[in-house]
Order: C-alpha cells, then sequence, then structure tokens
C-alpha cells in the first residue's frame, strides 16, 4: 500500500518524539535517527511543490528538467514583494514558501555579473533583499560550469563586423583603440587598402592587417595581439577582441562573495537542474519541524 504524505507526518512526528525522549549516547538512537531520516527522505520527494522564476530568466530550467510545476514570479507590483533570486519553491501543501533562494547563472552570466563592478553591485543588492526578506534563511548561487572554466574564461567583446558601412567600421575600431589602447585618432585618420586598415596619427601608426583566422592588430611595428574572427548566426564576419579579469582577482571575488552566501560550481545546465531539486528536498528535511509545525 503507497503511503500518503499525511502517513509519512505521522511517522515523522513519532519518530521525532521518541528521539527527543532519548539520550545521544542511548542504544537506539542512532537506529531511531536513521529511520527518521529515511521518512525524511520519502516525504520530501513526496511533497508537491511549485517553483516560482525570475520573469528576466532568458533559457530557464524547465518543469519537464526539474519535475516540479514552474509559474512566473511574481512582481512587487501584485504581491508588494521585490523579486529575489531567479529560482524560489512554494510548498503547495503546506502553504509556504521553501526558505531556499537560488540565483542561477551560466558561464558568461557569472562572469558578466562577477566581475563587472555595477553588475557585483546589483548581485550584492539582491543579497541584502534576500537578509532582509523573512521567507528565506538561504541564498545559494548555482554554476552552470566548472570552478577551472570560470577561473580560465575570458570574453570576447565585439569590435566590428567586416563589411559594414566604412563609417561604422571606424567609429568602431577608434572606439576600440581609445577603450584598449588610449589611442586617439580622427575618422580622416584611418585609411582601407586591399587587406589592411591604417590608422595614422602624429604619435602612432596602426595596422589591421586581415588573414584567414583573424585580425593581426599592430603598432609602431609591434604585434599587440590579433583579433578573434566569428561569422554570426546572418553570416557576416565579425572581429572580437578577448579581454578578461585576473585568476586572482576571480577568486579574490568568489571568496569575497563566499562569506555572504554559497556558491556551488556544478559543470552543466543538467546538473545544475538536479542540484537545485536536491537543495529543495535538502533544506525540507532539515527544516521538517518549521514546517509541520513540531
Amino acid at each position: 500500500m503507497t503511503k500518503t504524505l499525511s502517513d509519512y507526518e505521522a511517522s515523522i512526528l513519532q519518530l521525532h518524539v521518541e528521539l527527543q525522549r532519548l539520550p545521544p549516547q542511548h542504544p537506539d538512537y542512532e537506529k531511531i535517527e536513521d529511520k527518521l531520516s529515511r521518512q525524511l527522505t520519502a516525504w520530501s520527494k513526496k511533497l508537491n511543490i511549485t517553483i516560482q522564476v525570475a520573469k528576466n530568466e532568458k533559457t530557464p530550467w524547465l518543469a519537464s528538467e526539474l519535475g516540479y510545476n514552474i509559474i512566473p514570479m511574481s512582481l512587487k507590483k501584485d504581491c508588494m514583494v521585490r523579486q529575489t533570486g531567479d529560482y524560489v519553491a512554494y510548498l503547495d501543501d503546506y502553504d509556504m514558501f521553501c526558505g531556499l533562494c537560488v540565483e542561477r547563472k551560466t558561464l558568461e552570466d557569472i562572469y558578466g555579473t562577477l566581475m563587472n563592478r555595477e553588475q557585483r553591485s546589483r548581485l550584492y543588492r539582491e543579497i541584502v533583499r534576500y537578509e532582509a526578506d523573512p521567507r528565506f534563511n538561504r541564498f545559494h548561487l548555482i554554476a552552470e560550469c566548472t570552478y577551472e572554466e570560470f577561473l580560465e574564461y575570458v570574453p570576447e567583446i565585439f569590435v566590428f563586423t567586416h563589411g559594414s558601412a566604412q563609417y561604422t567600421i571606424i567609429k568602431n575600431i577608434l572606439q576600440y583603440l581609445k577603450r584598449f589602447y588610449k589611442i586617439k585618432a580622427a575618422q580622416h585618420q584611418v585609411t582601407f587598402e586591399g587587406e589592411i586598415i591604417y590608422v595614422n596619427t602624429d604619435d602612432v601608426q596602426v595596422h589591421i592587417n586581415f588573414n584567414p583566422g583573424g585580425a593581426a592588430v599592430i603598432i609602431d611595428g609591434v604585434l599587440r595581439e590579433t583579433l578573434v574572427k566569428r561569422i554570426n548566426k546572418y553570416g557576416k564576419v565579425q572581429y572580437f577582441v578577448r579581454r578578461g579579469a585576473s585568476e586572482a582577482s576571480k577568486i579574490e571575488t568568489i571568496n569575497s562573495l563566499e562569506n555572504r552566501i554559497q556558491v556551488s560550481f556544478v559543470g552543466s545546465r543538467a546538473r545544475a537542474v538536479e542540484k537545485y531539486g536536491g537543495l529543495v528536498r535538502q533544506w525540507c528535511r532539515t527544516h521538517y519541524k518549521q514546517i509541520l509545525n513540531i
């Protein structure tokens, strides 16, 4: 006969009471504790849970992946509470929120969030909201990449699209040189000759030479870097520069973040989904007395 949620509740209550009556050194204590743990695991898997997902999630985890119903997270104008995290779980059987608040990041997301000052400040403001929200007592950031992938990641920053209007290419190149090399030049100082773009000023000479794999940036006769060549979804050739924070800076940022919240680098989307489901059930098992009003 299949046990109902009520059956599990009764078993949990009975075992909890038995455990409270025994001192930890009692020979039956560990046996009862193990039995309670098994009942809590089965009970947590039986729970009806609805996952509320932030509306700004671009590629959210799906109900088919999570195994739970999914609804959009309510906005402040609807519930008078500001959105916190990307995923929160509601325990339908007990009309209460699971105290776990989860922020989910892809490799590109976590780099952009943590290594950009403005975006990092936004995350810390969200953590402050979590700390002030009585619904939650645990904040967990789940990254769909490994820690090593995060440390090695260097983002590609757009420079220009080959084949765009010449005015646009010149504008983009001048912005690139100013941003990364502090070189200031005027539009009339940029010329095109076949597969080479020249930028000549009174102080510096720049050649951008195109090749099958990218474009070499030569400043005063010295190769400074090679732009990465990519074909976008419209078939246009684009060029990017690779720039990123140092490994030491990344480590320092993660260490600082972990003073406030928990961070898990799980390696993939599938493992992130599995991790989240496990965290929800773990929270319920750990806080069963709160849920069941014991």
